[in-house]
Order: structure tokens, then C-alpha cells, then sequence
């Protein structure tokens, strides 16, 4: 703060003791909190730099052009989270507290970047320039030796002899050894001119290679190409190459490639690399002008962003305040608890000590992605090598692997209520399935008052009294929006020609599978409007499926929803919990979509 804002610590204490300087003195961060919560992070990142000076006060430090970077490559990772992962205000700042620790791993995005992205000269192998391009290209040491023939070499070629079989030299006879190093040394050569037809094709607009009579480079890709004169399909391809090129000189190579220079039409230009530094090159002098910046005259709708779940229920009330809560649901119970509900195994145990936050969560969902339901019971092989890789990849003891995997053994045999029948996870193939289904949905100008309107024109059948969960909506404040409406819905299949929904959710609501069962996860669905949020996403898939599916018909193709607590999921024998299912109403689908769309839904929506 004493950096970014320009205060001592003696401002900062002398704010302290007297109440009304420090009211004066300090901006008002109330101020920031509000637009960050209206208007989205950057939008008061933004603000708060140009208000406060930040900018100019960073720079003026003596590694000023440094901190700004800092400050700027923070803000831009910070607005990517809060973007791509529908973050709050809560949310962000547990995220960046979570980054912060030191076991955690970082993205390669959020590694310390360069003062001078832009500007900055890009130093790249050819290998790794492969499938990129640049606008100016320098390739100044393409004259590496196709030769290798130390005695001790190891040989790996096609014998041409053998009907190009790959073959292994370790130490052949010498007279076999020559002719294997000169099939050797070919592949060599044509493994370097294709790096080189790479290294050359990578600029789009401007390419500078340096060649000459360099040490060593007379079986280089280039001395193949400007000056070998033989048979381009002999074995001795490489020799050949370097008796072409080593007797030559300065002026012989010159004249070699002024002759390609006169053939290229203009599109190759010969130069002597200069023998002195180039002069430096400085901006003209400019006459001072003076400059004013045009005045807008347009108007800005405040309110229209693209918004998501997670930015209506922001500021959500805290869970004291709902009179109708079951305070049962998440409390803590003490960790030698776990186990003393009868038929309980220690593999329900041990995921619900599994590690919460936002990073198991995100980890869960990475490996529900990639994840064949088939595998756990028919592959547990595959399984335990996904889970492995990304315990991995999010930096989780290997010790967890049996775990997960237990759990997604329990996932993919829970029975999930279907159209009049019950079906498993297990049953449905990757091919019909969609993944993290992202959605943009259309809003009209959205109030809590319309959206609690909508709710309550149609009654729906939640498991506990609709009374209660209008009470619950009520309570919710947010700031009105017109926009977008944007989500990712994890999970999207077919199953007998009907359309679930599912969420994943890791949860951890308490120590026992009693936390998790259906009256327990009924309070948690309308407590954290998690009902709220699955009643848009049916929104969204709604116009998904109209829009795609021809004859699409809502009664006949929706499945239904089913929020699945992964933690809470039982074992076979075990009681039904871990699982919330419902099939909102169409008459209560069609009152929220005209809600949100501000207008009769189209017909082919709802036919």
C-alpha cells in the first residue's frame, strides 16, 4: 500500500491516531470495493490506477519500469481468473491467497515476465519455432556439420543394402564402419536440410541467414545446396558436399551466390556483413505541438457486461440469516466421527478428508473431463494412470491415487433417476457426452425483483417447501445487469434419447455420508442457490437443443439434472446419498427464459 498509493508508514500511523485524518487521507476503498463488485475487477483496476497515480509513482522508483510489469501482469492474470472461472470478490482473493503459497504450482502464464514484451528479441531453437511465425527472422548458425565420426559413435541408419532396414552400428568392422558413416552422415544432412527449409520458412516478412567460409561447415545443409555439383542420390553425399565446398574460398563462395542472387528475381539480396557496429538510430526532432483530446458526446450503458451465476450470488446473504436453515448442514464434526455409521467403508473415509478448496475442486473437474466412465470397473488400469498424471500436474501427494480412484468407482455405479428407470454412468460412452459446455445467454435488463417474479409465477416442486426457497431468493441483492449471462456446464449427455444435465460438485459438507444425504442436500441446494444456478443452465441447454436437435421437443428430450457430491457419493451397499435430482417444470422454464431474454420465447423453444 505505501508503494502503490504513496504513503509512509508514518502517514499510515499518523491516519491511526487521529480518526478524522485518516478519513480524509486514506482514498475511499469502500469506493473500489463497489465498482469491483458492479463493474467487474479490471474495470476497478483500472480506476483505482488512474485515480491514485499509480502509474507515474511506480515509474519513478529506480526499478520502476519493473514493478509496473509486475502490477500489470498481476492485474491481467487476476481479470483471466475472474473471466475464465466466473470468480467474486471472495473468491479471487482466496484464489491469489492460494497462489501466493509456495507449494502451489503456477501456470507458465504466471511466471515473471520481461519489462518489454513487445520489444524484446525472441530467442527460440529451430525445434521449437516449429508451426510458429514472425515477422523478421535472423538465422545466424546454420552451419552445423553433418560428420560425426568419432570412433566410439554409436551408428543409427536405413542400410540401403538391407532393403532400408534401421539399423544399429556399435562398432562395425572398419571396412563395413565407412560404409555405414556415409549413410549415417547422409541422413544427417537431409535431417538438417529439412531443419533448415524450417528455420527459413518461419518469417513472414523479412529473413537474414549469415553463411561464408566458416569452420566446419562444409557438410552443413547449406554448403549442400549452394555448391555440392554431384549426384544428389549418391552415398557418399556428404563427402562429395565437402569436396565441393572446402577448396573454395571468400571469393569463390561470393561468386556461387551472387549467380542464386541473379536467378532469385529480386526476392534474395547479397550483402558483406558489415565490419563495423551499425550507427545507432535515433527518433527525429519534433516541434512541440499541442494536442487536445476530442470530448465524448455518446452515452455508456453502465449495466450491460456479461455476467455469470457466480457474479449474481456475489453477495449472497451468509447463511445465519436464513431462519429455515438446518444447522446440521456443515458443521464440523470432530475427525474420530468418521466412522461410526454402521456399513461406512474407510474409502468413503478417506475422500472426505480428501484436501478442500478451490484447487482439489479444480483438479476433480480436470479429471471428470478426461475421464472414459467405462474405464474404472472395465480399465481400473487407465483410471489410476489419469488420476496419477494429475495429482501430478496439480502438485498432490501420489498417496491420494486410490483414493480418487475408489471414489470414481462409486461415481460411475450410483443410479441416476432417468425417464421412468434408473441408469449409471457407467453406461454412457465418451462419444455421447459434451464437456464443459460454454454458454452466452442473452439478457434483458435483470433485477432481483423480476427474477424472484419469475420464480414465483410458476411454482416449481424443489424437495423442500416453495415457500422457503422464494424466502431464500428474496434475500438476494445484486446489482442490475443487461448483457450476457456466460456459464460452463460441466457435463452434458444422451442417454435413451434424452438430454442430463450434471454438475460436479466437491463440496465438503461435513465428516459423515449423513451430511450427504438427500434432506441434507436438498437445505445445501437451496441455501448456496445452487437451484437457482441449475435452473439457468436449463435455460441454456434449452436453446442449446432447439437450436440443434430438429423436432426438439422439452418434455420428450430434457432428462432432468443432477448435482453430484462427489464426497458423499455411498458405497454399493450403502444408503442413496451424494446425488440431487430434478426435472424443473416447463411452464417454469418458459417464465424464466422470458425473463432473462426479455420477450416471448421463440416457439420452436418451447413447442
Amino acid at each position: 500500500m505505501t508503494d502503490l498509493l504513496g504513503y509512509t508508514s508514518d502517514d499510515l500511523m499518523g491516519m491511526t491516531a487521529d480518526a478524522v485524518d485518516g478519513e480524509q487521507g486514506l482514498p475511499d476503498l469502500g469506493h473500489y470495493a463497489r465498482l469491483w463488485s458492479d463493474q467487474g475487477f479490471i474495470r476497478m483496476f483500472r480506476q483505482c490506477m488512474l485515480d491514485q497515480g499509480i502509474r507515474a509513482r511506480l515509474v519513478a522508483f529506480p526499478d520502476g519500469e519493473r514493478r509496473l510489469t509486475n502490477i500489470l501482469h498481476l492485474a491481467e492474470i487476476l481479470h483471466q481468473e475472474t473471466v475464465d472461472r466466473q470468480l467474486g470478490m471472495v473468491e479471487l482473493l482466496r484464489w491469489l491467497v492460494e497462489q501466493r503459497n509456495p507449494d502451489t504450482r503456477t501456470a507458465a502464464e504466471q511466471q515473471l515476465r520481461l519489462e518489454s514484451d513487445d520489444d524484446a528479441v525472441q530467442l527460440v531453437t529451430i525445434h521449437k519455432s516449429k508451426g510458429l511465425q514472425y515477422p523478421v527472422v535472423f538465422c545466424p548458425f546454420l552451419w552445423e556439420s553433418s560428420n560425426d565420426s568419432r570412433k566410439d559413435q554409436a551408428l543409427l541408419f536405413h542400410d540401403a543394402t538391407d532393403a532400408g532396414r534401421l539399423t544399429l552400428d556399435l562398432g562395425a568392422a572398419s571396412a563395413e564402419r565407412q560404409a555405414h558413416e556415409a549413410l549415417a552422415a547422409r541422413e544427417t544432412l537431409a535431417e538438417n536440410v529439412r531443419l533448415l527449409y524450417v528455420a527459413l520458412t518461419r518469417a513472414q516478412k523479412h529473413c537474414t541467414m549469415v553463411w561464408g567460409c566458416f569452420n566446419q561447415a562444409d557438410t552443413a545443409a547449406l554448403a549442400y545446396l549452394f555448391h555440392h555439383r554431384g549426384s544428389s542420390t549418391s552415398l557418399q553425399l556428404v563427402d562429395e558436399t565437402s569436396g565441393s565446398f572446402q577448396p573454395l574460398g571468400d571469393a569463390a563462395v561470393w561468386e556461387q551466390l551472387h549467380d542464386i542472387e541473379a536467378r532469385a528475381s529480386g526476392s534474395i539480396t547479397l550483402r558483406q556483413l558489415p565490419s563495423a557496429p551499425a550507427p545507432r538510430t535515433s527518433l527525429p526532432e519534433t516541434a512541440d505541438e499541442s494536442l487536445s483530446a476530442r470530448s465524448f458526446q455518446g452515452s455508456i450503458e453502465r449495466h450491460w457486461r456479461v455476467s455469470s451465476f457466480s457474479a449474481i450470488t456475489s453477495r449472497k446473504p451468509p447463511s445465519g440469516e436464513w431462519p429455515d436453515r438446518d444447522e446440521t448442514v456443515g458443521t464440523v464434526r470432530p475427525t474420530d466421527d468418521i466412522l461410526d455409521v454402521e456399513g461406512e467403508k474407510e474409502a468413503v473415509a478417506d475422500i472426505l478428508r480428501f484436501p478442500q478448496g478451490a484447487r482439489p475442486g479444480t483438479l476433480l473437474h480436470d479429471i471428470l473431463e478426461h475421464l472414459e466412465f467405462t474405464s474404472p470397473d472395465r480399465d481400473p488400469r487407465a483410471t489410476a494412470t489419469l488420476v496419477s498424471g494429475k495429482l501430478s500436474d496439480y502438485g498432490f501427494e501420489p498417496h491420494w491415487r486410490d483414493t480418487l480412484c475408489n471414489m470414481l468407482t462409486r461415481l460411475v455405479r450410483v443410479p441416476l433417476a432417468g425417464a421412468g428407470t434408473t441408469f449409471t454412468l457407467a453406461q454412457i460412452p465418451m462419444a455421447d457426452r459434451l464437456n464443459e459446455l460454454e454458454f452466452f445467454l442473452p439478457l434483458e435488463r435483470l433485477n432481483p425483483d423480476r427474477l424472484h417474479q419469475a420464480f414465483a409465477s410458476c411454482p416449481g416442486t424443489p424437495p423442500r417447501s416453495w415457500a422457503a426457497w422464494l424466502e431464500r431468493l428474496g434475500m438476494l441483492d445484486f446489482t442490475p445487469v443487461h448483457g450476457f449471462l456466460r456459464g460452463f456446464i460441466d457435463l452434458v449427455f444422451s442417454y435413451q434419447n434424452r438430454f442430463y444435465l450434471v454438475d460436479w460438485k466437491s463440496n465438503h459438507l461435513g465428516h459423515r455420508l449423513d451430511d450427504y444425504s438427500p434432506n441434507a442436500l436438498a437445505e445445501t441446494m437451496v441455501r448456496e442457490y445452487y437451484l437457482l444456478q441449475y435452473h439457468l443452465y436449463v435455460v441454456a441447454l434449452d436453446r442449446y437443443l432447439a437450436a440443434r436437435l430438429p423436432g426438439y421437443c422439452y418434455e420428450d428430450h430434457f432428462g432432468g439434472v443432477h448435482y453430484i457430491f462427489l464426497r458423499g457419493l455411498p458405497p454399493d451397499s450403502g444408503p442413496p446419498c451424494g446425488v440431487f435430482h430434478d426435472r424443473p417444470a416447463k411452464t417454469l422454464i418458459a417464465s424464466l427464459a422470458s425473463t432473462l431474454l426479455g420477450k416471448e420465447v421463440p416457439e420452436p423453444l418451447f413447442p
